[in-house]
């Protein structure tokens, strides 16, 4: 897939066409899909992801970098306060590679584990999306906001103005 990614790269490069493959398929053994299998499809492939702007494909030229990127990795370069929200029985982003990565993470960090049934639940389901946008919510006045605000408050106060 990665000498096709490059081959594809090439092609658009000297003719400007890119060459797509559909990004979902409803044969879950279709292997010609970048996402195969049914969950992918049940979401992406029906009226349950449906946006205007969507359009069932995938460029080949882009699988190199999908396929060569580990977010393992880069876990060390982030300079940030981090949070995971991962959801239990996900098989597209396996818990294990969630833990990995929280691992690496060097920063104030927290991982949040949701009782999920797929990778979608996440994305449409109101007590999973309710739950995770509370944590994350939380989450942010805690690391991210009030470190906002008291820099501003330095700010204000260097300025020797109230």
């Amino acid at each position: 897939m990665i000498e096709r990614s490059r081959k594809a790269e090439e092609k658009y490069r000297r003719d400007g066409e890119a060459e797509y493959i559909p990004a979902v398929s409803p044969n879950p053994k279709d292997m010609t899909a970048a996402m195969p299998t049914r969950e992918p499809y049940a979401y992406y492939g029906t009226q349950r992801g449906f946006s205007p702007n969507y359009i069932n494909r995938f460029a080949v030229m882009g699988y190199e970098g999908f396929l060569t990127f580990n977010a393992m990795d880069s876990a060390k370069d982030i300079k940030v306060p981090t949070i995971v929200i991962h959801g239990t029985r996900d098989l597209f982003c396996t818990p294990e590679g969630a833990r990995q990565f929280y691992e690496g993470l060097t920063v104030p960090k927290d991982i949040f584990w949701m009782e999920t049934t797929n990778h979608i639940d996440l994305y449409e389901k109101d007590k999973y999306v309710d739950r995770a946008v509370k944590i994350a919510t939380d989450w942010f006045d805690k690391h991210m906001v009030s470190k906002a605000a008291v820099s501003a408050q330095k700010v204000v106060a260097a300025s020797g103005k109230r």
